[in-house]
């Protein structure tokens, strides 16, 4: 049953791609050397797909770790939310899901996610779900998404980021990983039309994985190239 539940939702975005009102790609570069569980040094090259449709909207991530000792491994993630309630509400409500994908598990997420509209924001979203884990019990996560941009001078900046919060069972700790980017779009002084942004990614994870005492205080070099 999980099984099929996972090919629906994966396929159910794909099927409404005629739908889509906007849409953008990028790849992101991530050099690290604070990583917590594992080789602490890595490079992490990660495809990201963001689309808006009149049923909702889709985020889709796919991570390519590469420790600097060890074997290179894949995670990924994709997020469809199905929009349920747009004009009855004073904000716009999803049915919200997300499937979570790496070496040897398979999760899955659902429940409910709003828009929140807050002056100078260009997006943020508050996303309640409840988790169908593979190797743990299952449990509750929250999620609060963002992102701002800003201008220094002529430069454009933006600063992006969630926090997922998760609930504490018999069988992994409570915790929570906070993470953020900032970065200023360098394109245009390299001759590109589109956006290459150059910061930093910053991650604090407590109880990384639900480990007890494990916490992870992580600062990367960050190159992002929208195409």
């Amino acid at each position: 049953m999980k099984k099929v539940v996972l090919w629906w939702l994966a396929m159910l975005p794909v099927s409404a791609l005629a739908n889509v009102q906007w849409s953008n790609y990028s790849l992101t570069y991530l050099r690290g050397e604070h990583y917590a569980v594992g080789d602490p040094a890595r490079q992490v090259v990660t495809f990201e797909y963001t689309a808006a449709a009149d049923w909702g909207g889709v985020f889709l991530f796919i991570d390519r770790i590469h420790p600097d000792s060890g074997d290179a491994s894949t995670y990924g993630e994709l997020t469809p939310r199905f929009l349920i309630a747009k004009d009855a509400l004073p904000v716009p409500v999803y049915i919200a899901t997300t499937i979570e994908k790496g070496h040897g598990f398979t999760h899955l997420l659902y429940g409910l996610g709003v828009d929140v509209p807050l002056p100078g924001f260009r997006y943020a979203q508050l996303n309640l779900y409840r988790r169908i884990n593979d190797d743990k019990d299952d449990n509750w996560q929250l999620t609060p998404v963002w992102g701002v941009p800003f201008s220094v001078g002529e430069s454009q900046w933006l600063f992006s980021g969630f926090v997922d919060w998760v609930s504490g069972t018999r069988t992994n700790a409570s915790g929570y990983h906070f993470n953020a980017q900032i970065g200023v779009d360098v394109g245009s002084y390299v001759g590109l039309d589109s956006t290459l942004r150059v910061g930093i990614e910053y991650a604090h994870w407590k109880n990384k994985f639900g480990i007890q005492g494990v916490t992870e205080n992580n600062a990367n070099l960050m190159l992002k190239w929208y195409f």
